[in-house]
């Protein structure tokens, strides 16, 4: 996920170079306000990730967080386990986001970044084609806990 100074300038630029099509477009609090979108490979009929990258335009351009795909929820939960006895800082999780549908666990590495692991998305093909959300749903899950006050912070 990377933040930037203007979303749709980004979004251009990425689109153009790596083909990507709009998953989920964020707004605000109208269609005029957009925020941000989830952004998947166009892969036609063979269906990909819900995204492959998230682009917020914050207004200031920067690294917001890593995500790394797990096999499977096992995976994660052994992940999950050993981190914690590790004592390493957790952030947010387990659970499933409602955009994207990934089961996550967030993480801080010794510097401060956040670093996500997920597994079980949706996959979605070209003909899906794309929606409009609210930035409620960006952070709204399926189950689990509420995001903390300082995510990303």
């Amino acid at each position: 996920m990377l933040n930037v100074n203007d979303f749709r300038e980004s979004e251009s630029w990425y689109k153009s170079r790596f083909g990507l099509i709009t998953s989920d477009e964020i707004n605000l609090e109208s269609l005029e306000k957009v925020l941000g979108a989830f952004l998947r490979c166009d892969r036609g009929s063979i269906p990909s990730d819900h995204h492959t990258l998230f682009l917020l335009g914050t207004g200031k351009p920067g690294f917001n967080h890593a995500a790394f795909e797990v096999t499977d929820f096992d995976d994660l939960m052994c992940g999950h386990d050993l981190l914690k006895q590790k004592g390493r800082r957790h952030e947010w999780g387990v659970g499933r986001h409602l955009l994207g549908s990934q089961i996550f666990d967030y993480w801080r590495d010794p510097w401060g970044h956040t670093l996500e692991h997920w597994t079980d998305g949706h996959l979605l093909d070209a003909a899906w084609g794309s929606r409009t959300s609210s930035i409620q749903e960006v952070t709204a899950t399926q189950w689990g806990p509420l995001p903390p006050k300082t995510m990303g912070s």
